[in-house]
């Protein structure tokens, strides 16, 4: 019997879970910490906020995000939050920029909730975050495949730092939604 895909990318990130699980509880506050009362951020993606292992693979948007932020006088979701990133600024691919690996966009475009994802980049030894939004990332950025850098031969998407965003554009577009 084959391993399935997601399971095989899953294997292969295993190692580093504790050291994503440390980024994804990062953004998880912080986001929680400025949202306005009437919204939550929630992690509901499999194994999202969780060093472990966790078996099975997503099947809708909810449990395909590392965090959903919904709003809480309707509990419907109106973002999509998945937190990549690396520890130090030389784990990155030289001269790539920051870079979103390929699947994490083809998640965004299978459920149709491109509107609503942000990609968020954490470079954890300075505790630097950046956010940018799906229609951004895709107008923007290089597909690379990757030989270095980030740990993993894989398809990317990449993007001068210049071009993201702090979490205020995240904030205000949220408000903007809000209306």
């Amino acid at each position: 019997m084959s391993i399935a895909k997601g399971e095989k990318l899953k294997q292969v990130f295993a190692d580093r879970w504790k050291k994503g699980v440390k980024r994804e509880l990062l953004v998880w506050n912080i986001i929680n910490l400025y949202l306005p009362e009437d919204y939550i951020a929630l992690f509901t993606g499999i194994g999202s906020g969780s060093g472990e292992y966790v078996n099975g693979n997503y099947d809708n948007p909810l449990n395909a995000f590392d965090i959903v932020v919904f709003d809480k006088r309707l509990w419907i979701p109106v973002a999509f939050i998945e937190i990549t990133g690396v520890d130090r600024a030389s784990d990155m691919a030289k001269h790539k920029g920051l870079c979103i690996g390929a699947w994490k966009i083809y998640k965004a475009e299978k459920f149709k909730v491109t509107d609503r994802v942000w990609y968020i980049h954490v470079l954890t030894s300075k505790a630097s975050i950046r956010v940018i939004n799906h229609y951004k990332l895709k107008k923007k950025a290089k597909f690379t495949v990757l030989h270095e850098g980030y740990g993993l031969y894989g398809k990317f998407y990449c993007l001068d730092s210049k071009y993201w965003d702090d979490i205020d554009t995240f904030l205000k577009w949220l408000m903007v939604k809000r209306k």
